[in-house]
């Protein structure tokens, strides 16, 4: 068992570069530097530590948002939507009963979720055949925010796995538990 301390998880810090001028002339940039969403999708397509590219990227999603009839304000509303259209209340676990292996619904938490959602509609944005990495990252988001695509096919498909799996495991586990002979080994993530 380990002997370390349970610390709390650290965001990244915001940049503190625009003032409230600035928030006015040219939101986007501000959205991309402050909010906890933008630094989440930087950071998930993020390749070989080039940051820059990076935002760059995600800058580019979002022209291609305005580009397609949005504002800038309902542009970041939009990823927002979908983030939230796209992030599941539960998840699989996979525990290994007696040489068995058994996937076990579990409830996941917020941070957890937005984490699987980002990289469903990153996943999910590489598989389109349009031209560009932005323009697939735009359109799966307009997608997903619509409730229609790649990424709400794969939630549906995980949602349908734990309805399945549930009905089996809750007998299952429940005698496991009971029965002092079966072993318990997880497997994380």
């Amino acid at each position: 068992m380990s002997r370390r301390l349970l610390l709390k998880k650290k965001f990244s810090k915001q940049d503190l570069k625009f003032s409230e001028q600035d928030l006015k002339f040219n939101l986007t940039k501000y959205f991309l530097n402050n909010h906890f969403l933008a630094t989440l999708f930087i950071n998930r397509i993020l390749k070989a530590g080039k940051k820059n590219l990076a935002k760059k990227l995600f800058l580019d999603t979002l022209d291609i948002i305005k580009k397609r009839g949005y504002t800038e304000k309902k542009s970041i509303l939009l990823i927002e939507k979908a983030v939230r259209n796209a992030s599941p209340k539960v998840a699989l676990k996979v525990i290994i009963v007696e040489d068995n292996i058994q996937k076990i619904p579990i409830t996941v938490s917020k941070l957890r979720s937005t984490t699987i959602a980002i990289s469903w509609i990153i996943n999910c944005s590489k598989k389109q055949t349009d031209r560009g990495q932005a323009s697939k990252l735009a359109s799966e988001l307009i997608d997903t925010s619509k409730r229609v695509g790649e990424t709400i096919k794969k939630k549906i498909h995980l949602y349908k796995m734990v309805e399945a799996s549930k009905a089996f495991t809750e007998s299952q586990f429940e005698s496991m538990k009971n029965n002092k002979l079966g072993r318990y080994r997880f497997i994380l993530w």
